[in-house]
């Protein structure tokens, strides 16, 4: 890719992660149970990224494409947007037997995955307060 060229997982700066619409859509607009989506959301995104993170360290596929797998699905209830596509693109890695032939590839995808996920949280709890 060109320097200075947008990839398919660059997002614009003033872009919300979060997408209220999906959300009420999908939880129905009740507030508590928003509320307590985004909070167990916190806590399994962590995880599931800690098992991506030690699955790239070590070059295992299956870990890769199971973790990406989980996290696709919570990231589904409140982003079908980027963050969603680029959980799919590490499945698919994963799946694909990206590891260790393409690790620096991976490895850049899920940083960028990290910042992600980091934003889409930032906007959780800033819905959260809201919401309150």
């Amino acid at each position: 890719m060109e320097p200075g060229k947008d990839n398919c997982f660059s997002v614009p700066e003033h872009t919300a992660l979060l997408d209220r619409e999906l959300l009420d859509k999908t939880l129905g607009g009740h507030t508590s149970l928003i509320i307590k989506s985004m909070e167990m959301f916190f806590k399994t995104a962590q995880d599931l990224m800690d098992g991506m993170r030690a699955a790239i360290a070590a070059d295992n596929n299956g870990d890769l494409e199971t973790n990406a797998h989980s996290l696709k699905g919570i990231v589904g209830y409140f982003n079908q947007g980027v963050v969603h596509r680029l959980c799919a693109e590490l499945q698919f890695s994963g799946r694909d037997g990206s590891l260790p032939g393409d690790h620096a590839r991976v490895e850049r995808e899920f940083q960028r995955l990290e910042a992600l996920i980091r934003d889409l949280c930032e906007e959780m709890k800033e819905e959260m307060v809201r919401l309150a």
